[in-house]
């Protein structure tokens, strides 16, 4: 794709169409014909940034992400994560008593 097509996507939450794949991320300028994808904050645990040529590009769209779509993300990724502190097996459930007889 043209350079003149993509500049207008800098700096903006993008989805770009590379060989059938759908890549999504916050577009940071281009070097060299070069496109870097930084993850969105909820991604980048698990992803890091995406290189790729402008010249690879088939589609790209700009993605409007509001606040709710933000914070439903953040809701689910800490709902993902384990409540309270793990405990060892070998200590006691209950201070003081090893078995419980209830």
């Amino acid at each position: 794709m043209e350079l003149d097509i993509l500049k207008h996507f800098v700096h903006k939450d993008v989805e770009i169409l590379v060989g059938g794949v759908w890549v999504e991320g916050r577009m940071t300028p281009i070097v060299k014909s070069q496109i870097t994808l930084l993850p969105w904050p909820e991604h980048a645990p698990h992803y890091g940034p995406t290189a790729l040529k402008a010249e690879n590009v088939q589609c790209i769209r700009e993605v409007k992400r509001t606040s709710i779509q933000a914070a439903a993300a953040t809701a689910a990724q800490n709902a993902a994560s384990p409540p309270g502190a793990v405990k060892s097996g070998f200590e006691s459930a209950h201070p003081g008593k090893r078995y419980v007889i209830g």
